[in-house]
């Protein structure tokens, strides 16, 4: 009775070490479910299935992207402009509005009542030249002498986009969030049809 009651035991302790070994991190259910994102943001990123990524990156807070901005008057996503020409152009159709005067009494929709009121004319795209020319100001003598410098911008239609993972945050009076590196694949920024 004493042996079979010790082979029970460590025919019990050999079931739950080789229970435990096969669970690995997340238990029984097959794994963390931050480690199958990972995977899937690492498989999708290096098929070039951005779009899979831009949807997961979107919906959890954990994971940001970087390196995808394009300046076409005002910072936006690579994925959201095409290349025409020598331009980029957006890929969506934006409104444009015209300022007008409709009288005091007339303007309610924009909270001054100064008597203009913006008026969609219509939609159309976003252009911006993939090389142009910006001024920057340089100053010496501890800023009392300064110039505008013009500089030459010419922006990469190959971008060099990362996936972050935010892993922690260091520091209670002043937070700063750490992030470690998931995938860094290449984006061909494509031509408008």
């Amino acid at each position: 009775m004493k042996l079979l009651n010790c082979v029970l035991i460590v025919l019990t302790l050999l079931l739950v070490i080789n229970v435990q070994a096969r669970s690995g991190i997340g238990g029984l259910s097959g794994g963390s479910s931050n480690g199958k994102i990972r995977d899937l943001l690492q498989e999708s990123a290096e098929l070039g299935r951005w779009d899979v990524v831009r949807e997961v990156v979107a919906k959890k807070d954990k994971f940001t992207l970087s390196g995808d901005r394009v300046f076409l008057g005002t910072l936006v996503s690579a994925f959201k402009v095409c290349i025409e020409g020598d331009d980029f152009r957006s890929i969506e159709k934006h409104p444009v509005y015209k300022a007008e005067y409709v009288g005091v009494s007339r303007d309610y929709n924009d909270g001054r009542r100064d008597g203009w009121q913006d008026v969609l004319v219509g939609h159309e795209y976003k252009r911006y030249p993939i090389v142009y020319t910006k001024y920057e100001e340089k100053c010496s003598n501890s800023g009392k002498r300064c110039r505008k410098v013009e500089k030459v911008v010419k922006q990469d239609s190959l971008k060099n986009i990362t996936v972050k993972e935010h892993v922690r945050t260091l520091g209670r009076s002043n937070p700063r969030k750490i992030y470690e590196e998931v995938t860094s694949e290449s984006y061909e920024i494509s031509e408008c049809n």
